[in-house]
């Protein structure tokens, strides 16, 4: 019994314990010896306890408790989940003096099916996602292919004014250009899961290239009626820093395009300042810089924060069809802050 795992007892009529083996000293933390003669209840809640009694006597009543589950407070005040199993205690005259019977811990047994209940649940929200994905990545192909093939078809046609073979020449160029960022959003990850993207670190001007988004990226944004702002928290000529340039201008890239997305009113603000530990930094000063995006927008809810950085997802992503886009962007741009350390 004393070499035993399982936990062995013996109770009174009262429930106080009158035999313990060692492995109670193991799961519950007091020595066999603080244990004995203290009742059943000092380990438990009251509303546990007061429970158990009424299960217990109900269940002895037909000669023996199996497989009953409950929890002990153990000494550093935690709660652990045991199974019980327990028959009646007879003296020599056959008269019942106590219980007696075995206990295990199940914590680690616990701790197993909670992870099994969370993988089956990812497993769920994952099978769902890809769904909504595969149908999204449909639609977000046979798009600018439906707009290439069809007004490559209308341009056959015979007395077609200059005016409109424009119009129709500018919505190939813009699908042609949706299709070409789709597959080099889908090579990007597939070299960063492959390990295969290189990281090449060379001096730049990061104003340079804050301006040459925020010029890129105006037209866009004031046709959506939305004001553009941007901030640089250097002098220009103070702003060259060592990173990778096409990195940087893909993560900022994808930032932009994401603010300019989902927000529909308001203001988009992008750009970096000058930062040591919680203050803002003298130029003098080791420092580091902090870059930033904000937006009015329909916002991240909190329980998708996380998760907009996996490939493929969206923040707002249902059954339904999501809005424009592989859900690669923000993936891409975790991989390539990770890979800039």
């Amino acid at each position: 019994m004393q070499s035993s795992h399982n936990l062995i007892w013996k109770c009174d009529l009262e429930g106080n314990f009158t035999f313990l083996n060692s492995a109670w000293e193991t799961t519950h933390g007091y020595k066999v010896e603080e244990m004995l003669g203290r009742a059943f209840s000092d380990f438990q809640r009251p509303e546990i306890f007061e429970r158990d009694i009424i299960e217990f006597t109900r269940h002895l009543e037909g000669g023996f408790v199996k497989g009953y589950e409950t929890t002990h407070i153990i000494k550093d005040g935690t709660e652990i989940p045991l199974i019980f199993n327990a028959l009646p205690l007879f003296n020599s005259k056959g008269e019942i003096i106590g219980t007696q019977g075995t206990a295990f811990d199940i914590s680690k047994l616990k701790q197993t099916e909670l992870k099994l209940i969370q993988a089956k649940e990812q497993a769920e929200e994952s099978d769902r996602l890809k769904s909504a994905f595969l149908a999204n990545m449909s639609h977000e192909i046979r798009t600018p292919m439906n707009g290439i093939l069809g007004f490559s078809e209308l341009l056959k046609r015979p007395n077609l004014s200059g005016k409109k073979q424009q119009k129709y020449i500018e919505v190939i160029e813009r699908s042609g250009n949706r299709m070409l960022n789709i597959i080099n959003n889908i090579v990007d990850i597939s070299k960063i899961e492959a390990g295969l993207m290189d990281v090449n670190l060379n001096e730049s001007n990061i104003n340079e290239q804050i301006e040459y988004i925020y010029t890129f990226f105006k037209p866009e944004v004031e046709k959506k009626g939305i004001q553009f702002f941007f901030k640089n928290g250097l002098p220009t000529k103070q702003a060259t820093i060592k990173t990778d340039r096409e990195k940087l201008y893909a993560i900022l890239t994808n930032l932009v395009k994401n603010a300019i997305k989902y927000s529909n009113e308001g203001s988009i603000e992008f750009g970096y300042v000058l930062k040591t530990g919680d203050e803002v930094a003298e130029q003098s000063q080791k420092a580091e810089l902090e870059f930033f995006i904000k937006d009015t927008g329909i916002g991240v809810p909190k329980d998708r924060q996380a998760s907009i950085f996996e490939r493929f997802i969206q923040a707002d992503v249902m059954d339904k069809m999501a809005r424009q886009g592989a859900g690669l962007g923000l993936s891409i741009t975790k991989a390539y802050i990770e890979m800039l350390g």
